[in-house]
């Protein structure tokens, strides 16, 4: 195995989901980790949902979508598909 195998598979390393007390989603201004997040919330992975985050600290703001003050604001609002279209922060309340 040569070491760009070796060190892209560290780097991209996921592995199976499992059953949690929590979803944790790092700060990010990625709406991706969200969804992400939602589905295996969906799926019964784990009860309640923990988005983080304020902004990069080189950047003092947060560079996303200029509606929200902090990664956390702009991962609580990602709309979840279900058929009572909850945003993550609903499900935080719950």
């Amino acid at each position: 195995m040569s070491f760009i195998d070796v060190y892209t598979d560290f780097i991209f390393l996921e592995d199976a989901p499992e059953r949690a007390d929590i979803i944790f989603i790092p700060g990010s201004d990625e709406g991706a980790l969200a969804l992400r997040a939602a589905e295996l919330w969906r799926a019964g992975y784990a009860p309640r949902i923990l988005p983080s985050g304020k902004y990069g600290k080189l950047v003092g703001h947060f560079k996303g979508d200029s509606r929200f003050e902090t990664e956390c604001a702009f991962l609580c609002d990602i709309r979840v598909v279900s058929e009572t279209q909850r945003t993550i922060e609903t499900i935080l309340k719950n």
